[in-house]
């Protein structure tokens, strides 16, 4: 669907193809259609990125804000597993009544856990926890030709790596696991 769309800022406008799609293999088929194309990509979820980051006039802009499902939380060890599109605030609505909680938490608890790691963002406790790529301990993540790979420090350690921090030009967090 042809439509207008903005940033968090408002400044920035870009006239995209939408794309909402339901799942994983809608969403390798959507970017297989793309390469194929030749068209560019970009990706929203909470659409919180300052400066605009998301508006990717002329192009396909892929809207993953439904993808916002806790997988699961062990209020044991303190690990809680979302999808890319899940919002720190339904984290946090989750995980506070068990005494946790998000260290890394930005100015708006609207960002998405697939734009936190993509931003490697902080909170007003970096200065003890660091920002939230800290927190990650693996992530299912599909690179932009479709294959899905599992992240961590310890597997796949150079593209966990590129990952947080990387502003989602390699790809989707499909689901994460936060400390």
């Amino acid at each position: 669907m042809a439509t207008r769309a903005t940033g968090w800022g408002r400044i920035a406008r870009g006239d995209v193809l939408l794309a909402r799609p339901d799942n994983v293999e809608d969403l390798q088929a959507l970017l297989a259609h793309c390469t194929e194309r030749g068209l560019s990509i970009g990706l929203r979820g909470g659409a919180c990125s300052p400066g605009d980051a998301i508006v990717n006039d002329g192009g396909v802009l892929v809207d993953l804000a439904h993808w916002d499902r806790i997988v699961a939380f062990d209020e044991v060890g303190g690990t809680v597993t979302a999808q890319g599109g899940a919002r720190l605030a339904a984290i946090l609505d989750r995980v506070v009544g068990d005494g946790w909680a998000l260290g890394a938490i930005p100015g708006s608890p609207a960002v998405t856990v697939g734009g936190a790691i993509a931003g490697n963002v902080h909170g007003k406790d970096s200065f003890s926890h660091g920002p939230i790529g800290k927190a990650v301990v693996s992530m299912e993540f599909m690179t932009a030709d479709g294959r899905i790979h599992t992240l961590s420090r310890t597997e796949n350690a150079g593209l966990f790596e590129a990952v947080v921090g990387g502003l989602g030009l390699l790809g989707v967090v499909l689901t994460a696991t936060l400390r």
